[in-house]
C-alpha cells in the first residue's frame, strides 16, 4: 500500500489487522454520519465549525482524547462519502 496525499490506493488485499482497523473506522464513520447531517442541517458546514461543534457536544474523537480538528472532520467526511452506495 502507498499513499498519495490523502488518497489511499492498495496493491493486493489488506492484512487482517489493517482490515479490522478499517472496518472499525467505517463503523465509527457510519455512526457519526447522522450527527454530521444534523449539524449541517442546522447551518454548520465548514470543517472547522463542524470540529468545534463535535468538540462542544463532547463527541469523542477516535482516540477518545482531545478535540476534533478540521483535518479529522475532512477525513471523516471523506470516509462517509466512500461508504455511501
Amino acid at each position: 500500500m502507498y499513499c498519495v496525499g490523502h488518497a489511499r490506493e492498495t496493491v493486493g488485499p489488506l492484512n487482517p489487522g489493517n482490515k479490522a482497523q478499517s472496518d472499525r473506522a467505517d463503523a465509527r464513520a457510519a455512526e457519526l454520519a447522522p450527527i454530521l447531517t444534523k449539524l449541517r442541517a442546522s447551518g454548520i458546514a465548514s470543517p472547522r465549525a463542524l470540529a468545534a461543534a463535535l468538540t462542544a457536544r463532547n463527541i469523542p474523537t477516535r482516540s477518545g482524547r482531545g478535540s476534533w480538528t478540521a483535518r479529522t472532520v475532512r477525513s471523516l467526511v471523506a470516509r462517509i462519502k466512500r461508504l455511501e452506495p
